[in-house]
């Protein structure tokens, strides 16, 4: 009776430390978030280069991260980088998933300005789908939020992306 007691001690001081081990301490929160930071900031800088393979790798990095430590701002704008890229691929369907993944983020984290650059890429990707008045439904929603923070020079290119679509 006594071994089986110290047994069940033991078990129980395992399980209580590996469940401590796994609490994230706010240092180190800190750093991994430093480290997705970095990740979104080079992908945005592959972007702008044309390099969108390395830029999706850097953001399905940083995914998994900003997941652990619940940064759901973080989370939308990856999901929408991704969304993005999906559609330079001409990948229609797979911009879609990750689109839909940031909005709901997005608008849980009330993260309006890049909720506004998420609509206007879904408008984008209808478009390319030929799926019109879905498009200018999303850029209407984006032209609004843009407007609401009042952001003109993205308010500019919603509209020229409206006028595009009413010519296609």
């Amino acid at each position: 009776m006594f071994r089986i007691n110290n047994y069940i001690c033991a078990i129980i001081m395992v399980l209580s430390c590996s469940v401590f081990s796994q609490e994230i301490t706010t240092q180190e929160k800190d750093t991994i978030q430093q480290n997705v930071n970095n990740l979104i900031r080079l992908a945005q800088k592959d972007i702008e280069n044309s390099n969108y393979f390395e830029a999706q790798k850097e953001l399905e990095n940083a995914l998994i991260p900003a997941t652990t430590i619940g940064d759901k701002k973080s989370i939308g704008l990856i999901h929408s980088k991704l969304g993005k890229i999906e559609y330079i691929f001409e990948e229609p369907d797979q911009a879609i998933k990750h689109l839909t993944k940031a909005v709901a983020t997005q608008r849980l984290s009330n993260d309006k300005i890049n909720l506004a650059e998420s609509y206007k890429t879904f408008g984008n990707v209808y478009v390319a789908k030929k799926e019109y008045n879905t498009a200018l439904d999303y850029y209407k929603s984006s032209k609004n939020l843009f407007e609401q923070e009042g952001l003109n020079d993205f308010v500019a290119e919603v509209d020229l992306n409206k006028g595009l679509t009413y010519i296609a």
